[in-house]
């Protein structure tokens, strides 16, 4: 459990009070109906006797008790937290700040208020928590006035990728004798997305140069209209921007350029979210999915095309695009992506070689040599694409598999060439 310290107050403007339902968290036994009954009838004895200290006592203590009801009763209403975050987006081991507000929109004052705020245990110990029923929680004790408002700031730490859910919030108060405790859980619309880490990836180490620049291919499926290597005579059909002004003068008619025959690399990553055994290796399958972001910001950042696919189970296909916005598409399929036991199917392989373009580059990023992987790599070959494997966390990696070169990593160090990675 983590405690802050108690915030400061600040006067803040009235808002609409909390629909959340409120629920009693004790009852004392004092003030049990059979108590009371039996204070009623002391008070009736020691009147009767004139016992005047005897009577003072009996009657304080129900109306000490009554008092202390009614105050509970009304202590959670209109009293609002608001929870907001600074930014709904994340790197891991970026920090974010948590905004809190607690208004008491009347008049009764609280001496006393505990707050509690549930986070995912993953997101702030960076590891999968070992029952689904296990969170960590912030929490806060505080006392506020009537008509008072009290904000205060918490810095969360996102220790892990994933997407995330905060909450809920509970609210505990009461009388200020603590005789009649009271509780609210408000459900908090809070969702976090955590990117994974991306490090600076060394694409000569992992000669994957090829993957910046083109490939010369014997025909001819893209024309790069920066290159001009000579003219020929104008089609009807041909697009007015095409037409070589400076040809057509030189031989009297109308000429139009001819760009060299090269394809623009276009690159896949495919992610084998099946070849790491579910959860048995997480190191490993944060690695890989490390690998895939880091190679997805260092081919777009050279302006090449890039595209993702994750396979198999919830299949995400990603075509490949030159565009920022694809990159940020890439980091959040990546960031919920989770491991599957469920190995390749035929029909999976099938679609993703089909959704690739001749010539593409597909980065096959696994953590084993199977059977479904050599069926992978042979239907891309087939399909005239071009299979690179990141094979992750193996200690002896082949050379290569089906024909396709065996990258193996092992560590970060295999991405960056030594250097210190960063979130990019």
């Amino acid at each position: 459990m983590r405690t802050s310290s108690t915030p400061l107050p600040s006067r803040s403007s009235r808002s609409p009070a909390s629909g959340a339902a409120a629920f009693s968290t004790g009852f004392p036994v004092f003030f049990h109906w059979l108590a009371l009954i039996a204070f009623a009838g002391i008070a009736i004895f020691a009147s009767l006797q004139w016992n005047a200290p005897l009577l003072v006592l009996a009657l304080f203590v129900p109306v000490l008790g009554i008092v202390s009801w009614l105050w509970s009763l009304w202590s959670l209403r209109r009293l609002r937290l608001e929870v907001k975050l600074g930014q709904s987006r994340a790197f891991p081991e970026e920090t974010i700040d948590v905004s809190m507000a607690l208004t008491n929109h009347k008049w009764l004052p609280l001496p006393w208020v505990s707050l509690e705020l549930d986070l995912p245990y993953r997101l702030v110990i960076g590891k999968r928590a070992p029952s689904r029923f296990v969170c960590e929680r912030w929490h806060w004790a505080t006392a506020i006035g009537g008509g008072q408002g009290l904000r205060w700031r918490q810095s969360l730490k996102c220790l892990m990728r994933g997407e995330y859910r905060l909450g809920p919030a509970r609210v505990r108060t009461g009388d200020p004798f603590g005789l009649y405790p009271v509780e609210r859980i408000d459900s908090l619309n809070l969702n976090l997305l955590v990117y994974p880490k991306v490090v600076p990836v060394d694409l000569g180490k992992l000669n994957l140069t090829g993957l910046a620049g083109e490939r010369a291919v014997p025909k001819t499926i893209y024309e790069d209209s920066s290159r001009t290597m000579g003219a020929r005579d104008y089609r009807i059909g041909d697009p007015f921007k095409r037409v070589h002004w400076k040809a057509s003068a030189r031989r009297g008619e109308l000429q139009a350029r001819v760009y060299e025959s090269t394809t623009s690399l276009s690159t896949v990553l495919v992610l084998d979210v099946a070849g790491f055994g579910g959860c048995e290796r997480e190191d490993d399958f944060e690695l890989a999915v490390t690998a895939a972001a880091s190679l997805a910001a260092a081919i777009s950042g050279t302006g090449s095309p890039v595209g993702l696919s994750l396979f198999p189970g919830r299949e995400v296909v990603l075509p490949a695009s030159a565009s920022r916005d694809r990159l940020l598409d890439i980091l959040e399929a990546l960031a919920r992506v989770e491991p599957v036991t469920r190995p390749l199917e035929r029909g999976a392989i099938e679609r993703l070689a089909g959704s690739l373009m001749p010539g593409a580059v597909a980065v096959v990023v696994t953590g084993a040599v199977s059977t479904g992987l050599l069926s992978l790599v042979m239907e891309l070959r087939h399909q005239d694409q071009f299979p690179v494997v990141l094979l992750v966390g193996v200690a002896s990696a082949p050379g290569e598999v089906a024909g396709a070169p065996v990258l193996p990593v092992r560590s970060e160090a295999d991405l960056t060439g030594g250097a210190k990675g960063n979130r990019g």
